[in-house]
């Protein structure tokens, strides 16, 4: 019974460090990128509060205010959106990593 042919697992091992370097890079970014989500969706979420606390004293301009709410609701989910998508793509990186993995060093 013959053995791996060796050709194949030096390219697959290679495959497998390119990705893995791609993936790290990738998942540098991520976390970045989560952590000005974090700061971006506390912003958000204090131009709420300030916008609550205003139309409580003046309910001249509710309406104003009900479109600025609905600005800021809209972004949150936008960004919140986002963050799902960039969850879903780190996931499937680790999925392909993993097979690379198996491909080069076996299971």
């Amino acid at each position: 019974m013959a053995g791996p042919d060796p050709d194949h697992r030096a390219e697959a091992v290679r495959a497998y460090q390119r990705l893995l370097g791609e993936v790290a890079e990738d998942q540098v970014v991520a976390a970045a990128e989560d952590v000005i989500t974090d700061v971006w969706i506390a912003e958000l979420e204090q131009g709420r509060r300030e916008i609550m606390a205003c139309a409580e004293e003046d309910e001249a301009d509710l309406h104003k205010v009900c479109l600025v709410l609905d600005a800021l609701d809209a972004e949150i989910e936008r960004v919140c959106l986002v963050g799902v998508e960039r969850s879903r793509r780190g996931r499937e990186e680790l999925s392909r990593l993993r097979a690379a993995w198996a491909d080069a060093y076996g299971r």
